[in-house]
């Protein structure tokens, strides 16, 4: 993937994160996008090389870096978006997403299409950092 690339997708993914739009993620932020994307925390101390790098709050300059550092998943979030668009601009309609969901015996595919938002200015396709906000919300959803 190119550069330019996996900054974008990172700029998405922290974007989708930033809650409370403050320009920093915290490391338990960090490591849920970490679960999120199948990686083990403990197998390679993760966390606790992030937490000594760059403390508990992280910059969006910081988290691209530590981000950079981890290597790639096979099943990582970028990989199963770009599965759904193949004009790799960064954005991709719901009905492409729905089909590849059901494709991956995904259960709740429907709700989770439902919830994805259009910005009239995106010609009716679904961003990655839209896909990402109901996909982590979906998570916390089924973790609290």
């Amino acid at each position: 993937m190119a550069e330019d690339d996996t900054i974008k997708f990172l700029n998405a993914e922290f974007n989708a994160m930033d809650k409370d739009n403050d320009g920093k993620l915290s490391s338990t932020e960090i490591s849920e996008i970490l679960i999120y994307q199948g990686i083990d925390l403990g197998e390679r101390g993760f966390q606790t090389r992030l937490i000594e790098k760059y403390g508990t709050l992280l910059t969006k300059e910081q988290f691209q870096e530590f981000m950079q550092s981890i290597p790639n998943k096979k099943r990582d979030l970028r990989t199963i978006f770009k599965s759904f668009h193949q004009e790799r601009d960064g954005y991709t309609s719901k009905e492409s997403i729905l089909e590849k969901l059901t494709e991956m015996r995904i259960n709740n595919a429907q709700a989770l299409i439902d919830q994805m938002e259009i910005g009239v200015d995106d010609g009716g396709l679904v961003s990655y950092e839209n896909f990402l906000r109901v996909y982590f919300k979906s998570k916390q959803q089924t973790h609290s």
